[in-house]
């Protein structure tokens, strides 16, 4: 709760199951929220409820030469109605649905007194408003899809301090 601003309500779930035989992890999720907003600001009252709901996979699978490649995928689906007065009614709803994916490879290498662990991946990601219902008396309101891609390579390092000094 905010003095001036609102009320905000959220109630999460879900559930996980993963299995590990021998070097490869596999493993599935689906979980889900419910969720109020009370808006009494200067700039609007009303309500905003939402629901929603996202499951997919994961894994990850060592090599023999010692990589690690790592996955995922899921998906989304939520739906939102409100009911706000910002100097006119608007009643409404809108309902997304998103999709998710991703990979990386891992290495590792040792040295005498340190280890260096690359890792290299991306992850995509697509959503979009469907079915949306946003009556606003001389607007014309849309939501934009959205769209996101990220590479990334990273580098890690760990060391032994020897006699104070941190070897990397």
């Amino acid at each position: 709760h905010e003095a001036e601003g609102g009320t905000y309500g959220m109630a999460n779930f879900g559930a996980l199951r993963e299995r590990q035989t021998g070097n490869t992890l596999r493993g599935w999720f689906v979980e889900g929220y419910m969720s109020r907003y009370d808006d009494t600001n200067g700039d609007a009252t009303g309500v905003i409820n939402g629901v929603g709901l996202h499951g997919g996979f994961y894994g990850a699978h060592g090599t023999r030469n010692g990589l690690t490649l790592s996955y995922y995928g899921s998906a989304a689906l939520g739906h939102h109605r409100f009911d706000l007065n910002a100097g006119a009614d608007v009643d409404g709803s809108y309902t997304y649905a998103g999709i998710f994916t991703g990979g990386a490879v891992t290495g590792e290498r040792q040295y005498d007194e340190w280890t260096l662990r690359p890792r290299a991946g991306v992850d995509l990601a697509y959503g979009e408003a469907i079915g949306s219902e946003i009556p606003i008396p001389n607007v014309d309101l849309d939501i934009d899809t959205a769209v996101f891609a990220r590479g990334y390579l990273e580098l890690g390092m760990t060391g032994e301090l020897v006699q104070g000094e941190l070897h990397l």
